[in-house]
């Protein structure tokens, strides 16, 4: 969360410019991450309780490398989205 966590939301604070762009990054970004980590939780819970564990397991570990940003995940496409915005303000 270094990438977008101070950084992130003070960047429409120094370029105006770039507010709604950053905003809605920013949303989206917070949006995939309580989602995630949500799944996460709740598919801990099925696993104790369900006989089949493959495919729920296999969820698990989907919602794991999403939450990681591991390439070609909806992760890495919430961060990729907020990179335009630093890049304008010279921070990449």
């Amino acid at each position: 969360m270094d990438l977008l966590g101070g950084r992130g939301v003070g960047s429409p604070l120094i370029e105006p410019n770039l507010a709604s762009a950053a905003g809605m990054a920013l949303t989206l970004y917070a949006a995939h991450h309580a989602f995630a980590k949500a799944g996460l939780f709740l598919g801990v819970g099925l696993r104790r309780g369900a006989g089949s564990e493959g495919p729920i397991l296999l969820s698990l570990v989907m919602l794991a490398l999403a939450l990681a940003d591991a390439p070609l995940t909806s992760g890495a496409l919430a961060k990729d989205g907020i990179k335009p915005a630093f890049a304008a303000l010279g921070w990449f």
